[in-house]
């Protein structure tokens, strides 16, 4: 609209007068709608203490509201509450640790995931080209190679895979990046049948392997086991090879992967997804799975940009709090956490969910104050056998079965003690879906005086996860789908006599 001859004038002044209220107004709301603006995440859940310290320690990110990492905040700024009940109530925690620019002394594993599908060897824009440099996956490998060389704390590591109807593991997580920059040469065009995109089963696979790499018996890694991330690129939509070839997969068969499978496989690895978008077609699922699990989803749209997105996530994670709590009571093995951040006079939360494990097989339908007294007797029960070699009065190894709270002791009189969920087995467990008959079986080598349990199936010996056989010592914890089974033997046992 247009005003003419002497309204002009008085025109003007209204809309400079209504101008000057309207910036005074925004103005004034600033400092609220920054604070408001703010940002908390859990990115990482680490439960490796939860069992030896009733500890947990957590990977923070705090963002302005322009998504910039904020710095200098104090222990007593947060508050962190966690919940067995699915959300309907939650207990205030007592902080024990905290730590800013953690991964900066714990160190950080990253996990890159790329797309090596028929479309990465397109041009940005999507045409076909035979012009390698034009190609995106040339892009992308520029861009790792920068960022590998970004990476230079003394315990960083990184990994590398590639997936596309497949999953191909090329390295697991070193510190050698040289090495690393020569693999990216074995990331080549896919294999007919090759080139569809299992962005979900890459998501699962990878988290899978941090999960099986966390629970592995590995007495080389810290107490503190560092930040892992996971990043992944793509330049598409999730594509199963079942969709396309309208038969099963090679390896799937007929499973077809989803969102929710892949945030449920983060939440028991307890880490964070970033994604990265290079390309015109971009999968939505993605922005809920990173949000689930605390990471971040970016879009590039040229080399520059992607090699920039590789370097902002990697000065993120470095710009992260540790902040280490006492866990409740609670024998829930799924729990959310509620993290609060109070900053400027306001306060913004955010929430995660994780897995703390079965502690001790204790059914749900036992009453809480009664799991309660089981678990904190069953605790105690466990941290003094873990830690004394005592000495067994009687004249043959046992078996101690922790259950509810109290003790069962069976002698090991055999050569083979079968344990498992048959009736036919030497001991019997009940109240364990997983368990199978035969589940696991204690070898007596007379000669050497000395025992052994063996599965098909992992398990863990003192928390730490076994894979076949392990030899047995006095004190030795085996976790047997969450029941608790201490392993003893005399002192000076008496040899037994030949039969007659």
């Amino acid at each position: 609209m247009r005003y003419r001859g002497k309204k002009t004038s008085s025109v003007r002044s209204t809309v400079t007068n209504v101008a000057c209220i309207v910036f005074a107004v925004i103005m004034a709301a600033l400092p609220f709608a920054n604070a408001a603006a703010q940002e908390v995440g859990i990115t990482q859940v680490d439960t490796s203490r939860l069992l030896t310290r009733q500890e947990v320690s957590l990977y923070v990110d705090v963002s302005d509201e322009f998504g910039a990492p904020i710095e200098g905040l104090t222990i007593d700024q947060f508050r962190i509450r966690e919940s067995s009940d699915d959300g309907l109530t939650f207990a205030e925690t007592r902080l024990t640790g905290f730590t800013a620019r953690a991964a900066e002394v714990d160190g950080i594993t990253f996990y890159l995931v790329v797309d090596n599908s028929g479309s990465m060897y397109r041009t940005i824009d999507g045409r076909r080209t035979d012009d390698t440099d034009e190609m995106r996956i040339s892009f992308v490998r520029d861009a790792i190679r920068t960022f590998l060389r970004s990476v230079d704390g003394p315990r960083d590591a990184v990994g590398l895979a590639e997936f596309n109807t497949r999953y191909t593991l090329h390295s697991e997580p070193t510190r050698d990046t040289e090495l690393l920059e020569r693999t990216l040469d074995q990331i080549t065009y896919p294999a007919p049948g090759d080139e569809y995109t299992e962005l979900h089963a890459a998501i699962i696979r990878t988290a899978e392997k941090i999960t099986a790499e966390i629970e592995s018996d590995d007495a080389s890694r810290s107490d503190v086991p560092g930040r892992r991330a996971i990043i992944l690129l793509s330049d598409g939509e999730d594509f199963p090879f079942i969709r396309g070839e309208r038969r099963p997969h090679p390896e799937y068969g007929e499973r077809i992967f989803t969102a929710d499978e892949s945030i449920e496989a983060l939440r028991h690895a307890g880490v964070s997804l970033y994604v990265i978008r290079f390309g015109d077609e971009k999968d939505q699922s993605v922005d809920r799975i990173t949000a689930e699990s605390g990471g971040r989803v970016y879009d590039a749209g040229d080399g520059g940009e992607l090699t920039d997105v590789y370097l902002d996530i990697r000065e993120r994670v470095l710009r992260e709090y540790r902040i280490t709590y006492r866990a409740t009571m609670s024998p829930a093995e799924r729990r959310i956490l509620e993290i609060e951040l109070t900053r400027d006079g306001r306060s913004v939360t955010g929430r995660r969910t994780y897995f703390a494990g079965t502690l001790l097989g204790l059914p749900g339908s036992t009453p809480t104050i009664y799991l309660l007294i089981a678990l904190a007797l069953a605790l105690v029960l466990w941290y003094v056998v873990s830690r004394l070699r005592f000495a067994n009065s009687a004249n043959t190894a046992n078996l101690e079965v922790l259950a509810g709270g109290a003790t069962k002791v069976f002698p090991i009189t055999g050569q083979k003690t079968v344990i498992g969920s048959s009736n036919d087995d030497d001991l019997t467990i009940t109240g364990a879906p997983n368990l199978s008959s035969g589940h696991a079986t204690i070898v007596h080598d007379e000669k050497r005086q000395e025992y052994t349990v063996v599965s098909d199936a992992p398990f863990k010996i003192n928390n730490r996860r076994v894979e076949k056989g392990h030899k047995l010592s006095p004190g030795d914890v085996i976790n047997v789908d969450g029941t608790l089974i201490v392993f003893d033997e005399p002192v000076d046992p008496k040899p037994k006599r030949p039969k007659q």
